[in-house]
């Protein structure tokens, strides 16, 4: 992770979270037939530091995590590596992203279109590749994206990153952030 740093203004993980109904922590509302929940939270945490960087809140815990994503493409610092899950995933924030000059790592949602551009590698247990995300005119992505794809106990597991180079970042260190 020291060297990954090294390559990155800073590293982050960011995730989302419904909180817990106020009755499991309140023994005065463990009576109380529909207790509340406490809302919807987004964190941002140094992933060398494990602490939190940006905290962000909402009342309604109905809210969707990418309710947040203007927030977090307004605070985070340029030239920044983001790890996410598939929370988060949506063509326009990859885009956003890149266009910000920050980079991120998350995975491949399952169902994705993507048409090769190009391939680094292909081995029997790891392929690497620059797809464009999207096949159809309504909703591709503008950018490029690496596609890096393991085979980990009888399962393909497939990643993706703006980070094109993989002298930045191998597919290693994408494996091992996630």
């Amino acid at each position: 992770l020291q060297r990954v740093r090294s390559r990155f203004a800073a590293c982050y993980a960011m995730d989302g979270t419904t909180l817990e109904a106020l009755f499991r922590k309140l023994k005065a509302l463990q009576e109380v037939i529909e207790a509340p929940f406490g809302g919807h939270l987004v964190a941002i945490c140094d992933l060398l530091t494990h602490l939190p960087s940006k905290i962000w809140f909402a009342e309604d815990p109905a809210t969707n995590d990418k309710a947040f994503l203007p927030q977090v493409l307004a605070w985070l610092p340029k030239d920044s590596l983001l790890i996410f899950d598939l929370g988060y995933f949506a063509f326009t924030f990859f885009d956003a992203m890149t266009e910000a000059g920050s980079w991120f790592v998350t995975r491949l949602r399952e169902k994705a279109s993507f048409t090769v551009q190009a391939s680094l590698l292909d081995r029997p247990q790891a392929r690497d590749q620059i797809v464009k995300l999207g096949k159809y005119r309504s909703n591709p992505s503008t950018h490029s994206v690496r596609l890096i794809e393991v085979y980990v106990n009888g399962v393909w597991r497939q990643y993706i990153t703006n980070v094109l180079d993989p002298q930045r970042l191998s597919i290693m260190e994408v494996v091992a952030m996630y």
